[in-house]
């Protein structure tokens, strides 16, 4: 993201509780990684994320952008992500200094409009990364660094959970072992994001894909960039532009076909042309986009075999920046996003290899029990085995390597309509992605 900040050292940073917090190592050292405090202490209630939500980055900071106080974000936004908090000479620990160019008299006005919104209905986190920002977590005590000082920010300022916005590098082990930390602290209702560059997303062997994977029980969407990029393969191994609406559903068809549930994918882009250095696209396009995906309309000349009324929504960098153009993102793209179709239960799948997600099973129920009604087979992905329908019998999968592409020859007896007529299809695997396929 074209996220140009300063970060106010100089200025007050972290709340007194919270430095002494930290100082003392009092409240931190008493949750360990695997330890269990949390909103259930603090007594905080959490708003629940709408089955199809908007996120907005609302700027800490003056670029040039329309300058706003949390108070001022547009109504359209469920999301708002705060950016940025900053990193301390202490690797894997954050801390938040609010910019005084924003015309906040005090903290505690702050943390009233972040209530505000809550009580609204909003849900308001805290973003670590962006452009100039880094956090380094790549062992295990980096690791309860961030997930002590990031729980320790919630508690401050009453954020709702955090976006990981790290754009120079990730360590999927360590991050994904402090996000599930926090998760731990934080309770339910924890809001976790993600806003990966469209690079980070194209196979299930980058870091950011399998951070997103295996912290899957808790994420709530990623977010990608889907700008400053340039050109992209899509899932069909098709090369699209940046720009166009066959970017948008090519690249999300990766996530969507590799393990990420529908709600837990977004269209990230820009508000405005001001707000990356390419890639803006309309919010027509942005809306065709989510039409394609979620109902199979409005396509370009790429279109998923299948549609995912599930789709979580959009994203923009930023509220600012779409300030400064008239609110003409969030006042098309909300509306759109609000009206997609609500998902239904999804058809059981056979959860063997013949899926094509590795054994991984292509979705999740989205009648999930809270996370402390939930049984150990409940909670983990692997152990989601889904029964093969009894009108169908395991597909089998046959692969071989073709001019340096995979394919794969997909045959299953089925019984529709009583005439027990296989049905063939043919996948193409993109050369670093699991398998996908196209309609065509």
């Amino acid at each position: 993201m074209n996220r140009t900040h300063r970060k106010q050292r100089g200025s007050k940073l972290l709340g007194g509780g919270v430095a002494l917090a930290l100082a003392t190592g009092g409240l931190m050292a008493a949750t360990t990684l695997t330890g269990s405090a949390g909103a259930a202490e603090s007594g905080q209630t959490r708003a629940a994320v709408p089955a199809h939500a908007v996120t907005g980055y609302w700027q800490n900071f003056d670029n040039g952008a329309t300058v706003q106080k949390l108070g001022d974000v547009q109504d359209g936004y469920d999301i708002i992500a705060v950016a940025f908090a900053d990193s301390t000479a202490t690797d894997g620990q954050i801390e938040f200094n609010l910019a005084p160019e924003l015309g906040y008299a005090s903290e505690d006005e702050f943390k009233a409009d972040i209530a505000a919104k809550q009580a609204a209905g909003k849900s308001v986190i805290i973003s670590v990364g962006g452009e100039l920002g880094n956090v380094t977590v790549d062992d295990s005590e980096s690791a309860r660094q961030f997930a002590d000082s990031a729980y320790a920010l919630m508690e401050e300022y009453g954020f709702d959970g955090v976006d990981i916005d790290l754009e120079h590098g990730i360590n999927a082990q360590y991050m994904g072992e402090a996000l599930k930390s926090l998760a731990s602290k934080a309770g339910d209702g924890l809001v976790l994001t993600m806003a990966p560059q469209t690079l980070d997303m194209q196979n299930t062997e980058t870091e950011y894909f399998k951070l997103a994977l295996d912290v899957k029980d808790i994420l709530t969407v990623v977010n990608m960039q889907y700008y400053n990029s340039g050109s992209m393969a899509g899932c069909d191994g098709n090369v699209y532009a940046q720009g166009t609406v066959d970017f948008l559903t090519a690249l999300a068809c990766i996530q969507l076909e590799n393990g990420l549930d529908a709600d837990q994918v977004g269209i990230g882009t820009p508000a405005s042309t001001k707000g990356a250095g390419s890639g803006y696209v309309d919010p027509a396009i942005v809306n065709d986009a989510l039409d394609c995906l979620a109902k199979g309309e409005n396509c370009g000349e790429f279109k998923p075999e299948k549609t995912y009324p599930g789709l979580r929504g959009a994203m923009t960098w930023s509220t600012n920046w779409d300030a400064s153009n008239g609110d003409n993102w969030v006042n098309s793209v909300a509306p759109h996003v609000h009206a997609l179709p609500q998902s239904v239960p999804p058809t059981p799948h056979h959860s063997g290899p013949a899926a094509g997600f590795g054994g991984r099973a292509p979705f999740r129920s989205r009648h999930r029990l809270p996370r402390s009604g939930r049984s150990a087979a409940q909670r983990s992905p692997s152990k989601r085995a889904r029964s093969p329908s009894p009108q169908s019998t395991p597909t089998r999968m046959a692969r071989r390597p073709v001019a340096g592409r995979a394919w794969a020859l997909a045959v299953a007896a089925s019984s529709r309509g009583g005439e027990g007529t296989p049905s063939v299809s043919v996948r193409r695997r993109h050369p670093t992605a699991r398998w996908c396929s196209w309609a065509g």
